[in-house]
């Protein structure tokens, strides 16, 4: 795994900071690959489209739930009145 560092100045403030990236083994043609390594390459295509599809997941999920938060803050709510006096209605935005 690559791993890049570095420091930054933000509004006076020192910021040490680091990235870790996957390093990508080369590709080579499946030809030339043994049964092993054919195996090994097909586990990590599976489960990189696992992650992919889970992380796909998540985003759907998390813009749902914004999307029904900004639609419930608008939606109007009956509010009942103190000791069952009249209802009347509330927006909320």
């Amino acid at each position: 795994m690559a791993q890049v560092s570095g420091s930054s100045v933000v509004e006076g403030v020192l910021i040490d900071w680091v990235v870790h990236r996957p390093v990508e083994p080369s590709r080579l043609p499946p030809e030339w690959l043994s049964d092993e390594q054919l195996a090994a390459e097909l586990q990590r295509v599976q489960r990189r489209r696992a992650q992919d599809a889970a992380h796909e997941a998540e985003l759907v999920l998390a813009l749902a739930g914004q999307r029904h938060r900004r639609r419930t803050r608008r939606r109007s709510i009956r509010v009942r009145g103190g000791r069952g006096g009249p209802r009347s209605r509330v927006t909320v935005r």
